[in-house]
C-alpha cells in the first residue's frame, strides 16, 4: 500500500489568496469614486458653495452660515423646510433681517 501525503495549504499560500481579491475590490472601489466625484462634480474644496458653521436650535432644526458666489447666508433648515435667514455683509457677524426689519 502506498502512503499518501495530504496536502496541508500554507498560510502565506491562503493569506495571498484573501488579500489579492481584497486589494482588488478596495483598488476598484477607490477608482469608482474618483470617477464619480469627477462626473458629476461631487467635490467639496472647489464647489460654489461652502457651509461656514452649523449651530443646531432643536433636535432637528438648524441654522447655517452658507457662503455662495462671494455672498454669506444665514440658512434655517428643519426636517421639512429650507428659509432664508438673513444676508451677511462682509465681516458683520450679526446680519440683516431679510423681513426688512432694522
Amino acid at each position: 500500500m502506498q502512503a499518501f501525503a495530504e496536502e496541508v495549504p500554507s498560510v502565506g499560500g491562503t493569506l495571498l489568496s484573501m488579500l489579492v481579491p481584497l486589494v482588488l475590490v478596495v483598488a476598484a472601489m477607490f477608482g469608482a469614486l474618483v470617477l464619480v466625484r469627477r462626473r458629476y462634480g461631487l467635490t467639496s474644496s472647489d464647489g460654489p458653495m461652502r457651509i461656514r458653521q452649523i449651530l443646531a436650535v432643536g433636535p432637528r432644526e438648524r441654522l447655517l452660515i452658507v457662503e455662495a458666489e462671494g455672498r454669506r447666508l444665514v440658512v434655517g433648515v428643519t426636517a421639512t423646510t429650507i428659509t432664508r435667514v438673513a444676508e451677511l455683509d462682509g465681516d458683520d457677524e450679526r446680519g440683516r433681517p431679510t423681513t426688512g426689519e432694522t
